[in-house]
C-alpha cells in the first residue's frame, strides 16, 4: 500500500507553540506565520495535487488567531482559511473518541474508509505519540518548535516532511524480493549490482556499499527506504518485539554504519534495538571475500561464529534482568546485503534455537545468487559458541528468479535515490 492520508494534530503543530495562545480566550491558539506557515501550506497543496488527504485532528474547538490577517476565526473557518480543502475531526464535538485513545483514530479510519498502513499521523505532544502509537499508525514527530518526545521520525520542518511523502512514502514498489517458505520470512528492497544493469541501479549499488563501508550520509537515505517499505507493506509496527543487526565479520556486535539508524528505527516503531543481541565471538572470512578467491564459503563458518546474548544492552550499558528472548517474540534481524543468505541464516536459526521468531530484511539482494535455506540437523545452545561441521546441515537453494516479488521495485528505487540526492520543494 502507498499513502493516502496525512493526520495533522493541530495543536503544536499548525497552531503555533502551546505558549501562544489567544488572550482572554482560555481554548484559543495563534495561527502560524512567516516560513513555516509557507512550508505548511505547500505542503498540503502538495498532498492534495498528490491525491493524498489532508486531515486535521484535535480534542477541543479553538479560537484561531491569524496574526496576519489581524483576526481571530473558529478553528474550522481558519484552518481552511490558511490550508485550504481538508476533513476536520474535533473529539469534543463527538467527531471521534478523545485522544489519545486508540478508538480515536480507528475510528477516524472507518470514518475515511482508511487502512492503518495507508496514512501517517504528524504530532509533537505525547498525547500524539500515545495516539498514534495505540493505532499502530506511524509517528511523524514535528519539532519545529521543539522536541516533547523521544521517539517517532523526527522531522524539524514541514518541509522535510514533504521530502519524506514524495520520495518514500508515495512508493508502490516496497519490496524487490521476497521469501516466504516454511520458518525463512525475508525481504528486500532492491537487487545489488555494480557490474551490469541500469545507471541508476548501479548509483544505489555503489551508494549502498560505500554508506555500509563508510558510514557515508546515504545511509539515511536508506533508513527512510527501510521505514517506508516496512509501514506501508505491513510488516511494522506489530510484527516484531526487538531489532537486530548481523555484526560484520571482526570479531564484535553491532554494525557501526547502521548502528545509529537501526536506534532510529526502534524509536519510530517504539522498540528496542538490541544492539549485542546477535554477537561475533570470533573473525569470518567475508563470503564476497572468499568467492573472489575462488572459493566456496563454508555454512558452518556463519554458524561457528556467532552466538546470541542472554542479557542483551537494553539502553546504554544498562543489561536487561532476564532474557527478553520469550516464546512467541519476534526479532527483526537486518543486515545491508544479502549474497546466499547464510549469515542471516545463522542468526534465524540461533533465534529459533531460543524460541524466537525472526523477520529478515536487508537493503539489497545480490543478483543471480540462490538463497539458501539452512536446517541444522541437532538442536544446541544460542548463547554459546558452536563448532558444527557440513554434515551438521540440510541446505536447500531457491532460485534467484523465482523469488522476485516486484520488479518495479529496482527502478522506482533508482529514481528516488537519484531525486534525493538534489531534491527541492
Amino acid at each position: 500500500m502507498a499513502l493516502k492520508a496525512v493526520i495533522f494534530n493541530a495543536e503544536g503543530v499548525l497552531f503555533k507553540d502551546r505558549a501562544t495562545v489567544v488572550p482572554d480566550a482560555p481554548t484559543g491558539f495563534a495561527l502560524r506565520g512567516g516560513e513555516i506557515r509557507a512550508e505548511l501550506q505547500a505542503l498540503f497543496e502538495f498532498l492534495r495535487a498528490r491525491g493524498v488527504r489532508p486531515i486535521i485532528l484535535t480534542n477541543r474547538e479553538w479560537t484561531a488567531r491569524d496574526d496576519d490577517a489581524g483576526r481571530s476565526a473558529p478553528v474550522d473557518e481558519a484552518l481552511r482559511t490558511m490550508f485550504g480543502e481538508h476533513r476536520l475531526y474535533v473529539a469534543m464535538r463527538g467527531d471521534v473518541p478523545l485522544k489519545p485513545q486508540r478508538e480515536c483514530l480507528t475510528t477516524l479510519l472507518a470514518k475515511e474508509r482508511l487502512q492503518r498502513e495507508e496514512v501517517v499521523m504528524v504530532g509533537t505532544s505525547m498525547a500524539d505519540f500515545k495516539t498514534a502509537t495505540n493505532a499502530d499508525v506511524l509517528f511523524l514527530n514535528a519539532t519545529w518548535d521543539r522536541q516533547e518526545v523521544a521517539y517517532g521520525f523526527t522531522f524539524g520542518s514541514p518541509w522535510e516532511i514533504r521530502r519524506f511523502v514524495d520520495l518514500f512514502a508515495l512508493r508502490e514498489h516496497p519490496w524487490f524480493y521476497a521469501i516466504d517458505e516454511g520458518p525463512v520470512r525475508f525481504r528486500s528492497l532492491a537487487p545489488y549490482t555494480t557490474l551490469t544493469g541500469s545507471d541508476q541501479t548501479r548509483a544505489y549499488s555503489a551508494a549502498a556499499e560505500a554508506a555500509a563501508k563508510r558510514a557515508t550520509e546515504d545511509r539515511h537515505f536508506f533508513l527512510n527506504s527501510l521505514v517506508s517499505s516496512l509501514y506501508f507493506s505491513g510488516l511494522a509496527p506489530g510484527a516484531f518485539d526487538y531489532i537486530a543487526a548481523i555484526p560484520g565479520h571482526r570479531a564484535g556486535f553491532g554494525n557501526p554504519a547502521m548502528d545509529d539508524n537501526l536506534a532510529v528505527l526502534g524509536g519510530i516503531f517504539r522498540t528496542n534495538y538490541l544492539r549485542d543481541l546477535i554477537v561475533r565471538h570470533t573473525d569470518a572470512p567475508s563470503s564476497r571475500q572468499t568467492r573472489r578467491s575462488s572459493s566456496t564459503p563454508l555454512v558452518e563458518t556463519q554458524f561457528n561464529t556467532i552466538h546470541l546474548t542472554r542479557r542483551p544492552l537494553k539502553k546504554g550499558d544498562e543489561p536487561y534482568k532476564n532474557s527478553p528472548l520469550k516464546a512467541g517474540k519476534r526479532v527483526l534481524v537486518l543486515d545491508d546485503f544479502a549474497t546466499g543468505g547464510v549469515t542471516l541464516e545463522a542468526a534465524r536459526n540461533y533465534l529459533a534455537q531460543a524460541g524466537v521468531e525472526a523477520v529478515l530484511v536487508t537493503w539489497l539482494k545480490t543478483i543471480t545468487r540462490p538463497y539458501q535455506i539452512v536446517t541444522p540437523r541437532r538442536r544446541f545452545d544460542p548463547f554459546g559458541p558452536q563448532a558444527f561441521t557440513s554434515a551438521d546441515f540440510e541446505v536447500r537453494a531457491l532460485p534467484y528468479h523465482a523469488h522476485i516479488a516486484d520488479p518495479g521495485a529496482r527502478e522506482e528505487l533508482g529514481d528516488a535515490f537519484q531525486r534525493y540526492q538534489t531534491w527541492r520543494p
